[in-house]
């Protein structure tokens, strides 16, 4: 499963601006 960064990722698109790689 997703988890951390990943998660925020599969919510926010945005996100992955945001946070990279974390």
């Amino acid at each position: 499963m997703l988890d951390g960064p990943e998660l925020i990722h599969a919510s926010n698109p945005d996100a992955v601006s945001l946070a990279p790689c974390l």
